[in-house]
């Protein structure tokens, strides 16, 4: 299977029971995956668990039909930003959570239903780093590139960038780095350990990651002037923060039954559960 799991909304039908010739509700297994930008699929929970979703079966009426119904989830996330983007050109059916706003040409084509959350890419680095003071948004993208090789480049003695990035067999996007640069080592939680105990090291992660990290192990290091912090990643006013939306295609089915359960799962998205769910990964809630 490709890392792109197309992400469709299918309706499984069983074949309605019977009892002493009375018809019981038809079983439905919803299938409702989800094409997950990468920068922000690990924090909010779809790898390598199923996903955030509704549990448990719950009835369906449409007309004078009723379906008895379970939430069939499996969460995916592409390779890149523009293979998770590219969801809406060739699936009408698919969802996908997106972690910027629509292009003037998506907007023709889809619809954002739900704002789900905020997230943000941060440098984190060594207390003993003088590049803790700061940095412009331009300088972290260079360094998490790759680009940037010495610390002397950005006016620090902390000699030779020891590079650390977020992902899993491929870097996650952060900082828009979807290839891994030469030297750079790749971990789940972006080498923390080995920036807190190395001067030289930088780890690129997400911000959801290390909203809770003493400000003794290390520094999340401002960009253009700007602190990451609760605040200023839900404004978006930290260069780094972007927001997290879950979006169709205009031309997803009107199937009566359909159009109901897509309502359904939306709700949950905007519900209290839903929130706290995402709240418990980290994220920041809008």
């Amino acid at each position: 299977m490709s890392r792109l799991a197309v992400a469709t909304l299918v309706a499984l039908l069983l074949p309605a029971a019977t009892a002493q010739g009375a018809p019981k509700p038809e079983k439905v297994y919803w299938q409702v995956n989800a094409t997950v930008a990468p920068r922000f699929a690990q924090q909010l929970g779809f790898i390598p668990v199923a996903g955030i979703r509704p549990r448990g079966w719950f009835n369906v009426k449409v007309g004078k039909r009723t379906y008895r119904a379970q939430w069939n989830n499996t969460v995916a996330n592409a390779p890149t930003a523009a293979v998770a983007a590219g969801t809406f050109a060739f699936d009408p059916d698919a969802g996908l959570f997106i972690d910027r706003p629509l292009t003037a040409a998506e907007q023709k084509r889809a619809d954002v239903l739900a704002d789900v959350a905020r997230d943000a890419d941060v440098l984190v680095l060594n207390r003993a780093n003088p590049a803790c003071g700061g940095l412009t948004y331009a300088q972290a993208k260079s360094v998490a590139s790759g680009e940037i090789t010495d610390w002397s480049q950005v006016g620090s003695d902390a000699g030779r960038v020891s590079l650390h990035l977020t992902g899993d067999g491929f870097p996650y996007g952060l900082f828009g780095v979807e290839k891994l640069p030469p030297g750079a080592a790749l971990s789940s939680n972006g080498g923390l350990g080995a920036t807190m105990q190395d001067r030289s090291s930088a780890s690129v992660v997400p911000f959801s990651s290390v909203r809770a990290l003493p400000a003794e192990a290390a520094c999340i290091v401002p960009l253009d002037g700007v602190t990451p912090s609760e605040d200023t990643v839900r404004s978006l006013t930290y260069p780094g923060a972007f927001p997290v939306y879950f979006a169709m295609s205009k031309k997803r089915s009107r199937r009566a039954l359909d159009r109901l359960m897509v309502k359904r799962y939306v709700t949950f998205l905007r519900s209290e559960r839903a929130r706290s769910a995402f709240a418990a990964t980290g994220a920041v809630l809008p």
